[in-house]
């Protein structure tokens, strides 16, 4: 009868709940996303590298050019200026925090949709021969995901954008990144308190059998 107790006290499956922290590009704060004014600094990305004297503030690109995949009704291009003008060639690199503190990392997914121009590599957490490539133009989204190689507390993702060389104009062209969609799910760590008493629990459980 007292195991049956016990087993009582056992905790019901964890249930995944929302990482915070995982925003579209061009969105403001707050518990709703709505899409910021032109030229807008970006509250949630940063730029930790781009050439030309720019960073770390990321706006809202504006005008940007025709090309590029529309803006979304909660989503829109960043670009290092925010006006989509010829940048230097090279790596521009925007990094999006979230954390995982009382979340157990090894629960946690991500998934979102991305592009950039000219190309890029999605990096989660420094982890660069686990990146994504994009493989379209910026023109149409591609699709990402993670399912590992999470970290407890603060996780970095790195979108790595280069932008081509012209030889034309000695420059690279415009250069931005948009992402959208992006969401993510992690299981709650048990209270130490549950964890104890399930301890206990099966402790004495087993000590009722062997008598």
């Amino acid at each position: 009868m007292a195991c049956g107790v016990f087993a009582t006290t056992i905790p019901a499956e964890a249930v995944p709940v929302p990482i915070l922290g995982l925003r579209p590009t061009g969105v403001s704060s707050g518990a709703f996303f709505a899409n910021l004014p032109p030229q807008a600094v970006d509250p949630h990305y940063t730029l930790i590298q781009a050439l030309g004297g720019f960073g770390p503030n990321a706006f809202v690109a504006s005008p940007r050019p025709v090309t590029w995949v529309p803006n979304q009704p909660v989503s829109q291009w960043i670009s290092p200026d925010g006006i989509s003008t010829p940048l230097l060639s090279g790596l521009y690199v925007y990094r999006l925090t979230f954390d995982l503190t009382g979340l157990d990392p090894s629960t946690a997914m991500i998934s979102g949709l991305w592009t950039a121009d000219d190309n890029s590599r999605v990096v989660l957490n420094g982890n660069f021969g686990a990146g994504i490539v994009q493989t379209t133009t910026f023109s149409q989204f591609d699709s990402f995901s993670f399912n590992s190689g999470f970290v407890p507390g603060i996780n970095t993702l790195d979108f790595r954008v280069g932008n081509a060389f012209f030889p034309g104009i000695n420059l690279g062209g415009p250069s931005g990144l948009h992402v959208t969609k992006i969401s993510g799910t992690a299981e709650p760590i048990p209270e130490p308190a549950s964890l104890a008493l399930l301890s206990a629990g099966l402790f004495l459980c087993a000590r009722r059998h062997k008598t």
